[in-house]
């Protein structure tokens, strides 16, 4: 019987690019020495059986806290909504970048391990309003819930 892998992406408040404060500037560590190494690492090991659990932190509020500043391709807004919004754009941009650069590694090992069954689930704990219902951000609501938090990605 061949080997099992099972890879959950979840979405959740843990953190997955830590940075630090510098300067009044965040230093962003990259996600290959914290993500893809272990994960690599992971796959590796011997066992016939495994789960590998990966937490992200995804596109939660404090979006410019989000994303490398590599990954800024969203900017030019000149009011506090506008520039809010551009970096939540970025945050997903990056995101969907470590996503798919996720896939694309376990793609790539299950090519070159045919005898290993790899299976990948990505969801997130929730979606995210940035001004798409009313004039909020974020997902701290007391009295209504919008529909865009609600919606959330799932992919097999």
């Amino acid at each position: 019987m061949p080997r099992m892998i099972l890879v959950q992406l979840l979405w959740t408040v843990v953190l997955l690019v830590p940075y630090v404060l510098l300067r009044k500037r965040f230093l962003y560590v990259t996600a290959a020495s914290l993500l893809f190494d272990p994960l690599s690492t992971a796959l590796s090991e011997k066992e016939k059986n495994k789960v590998v659990f990966l937490h992200l932190m995804g596109c939660h509020t404090e979006y410019r806290k989000r994303y490398p500043h590599d990954f800024e391709q969203f900017k030019g807004a000149k009011d506090k909504q506008g520039k809010t919004v551009d970096a939540y754009d970025n945050a997903v941009y990056y995101n969907d970048f470590v996503i798919d650069s996720m896939f694309s590694l376990l793609r790539d090992y299950s090519q070159l391990h045919p005898d290993v069954r790899i299976s990948a689930l990505y969801f997130s704990d929730h979606g995210e309003n940035v001004y798409d219902e009313g004039d909020y951000c974020g997902h701290n609501y007391s009295d209504r819930i919008p529909h865009a938090n609600v919606e959330i990605p799932f992919i097999l």
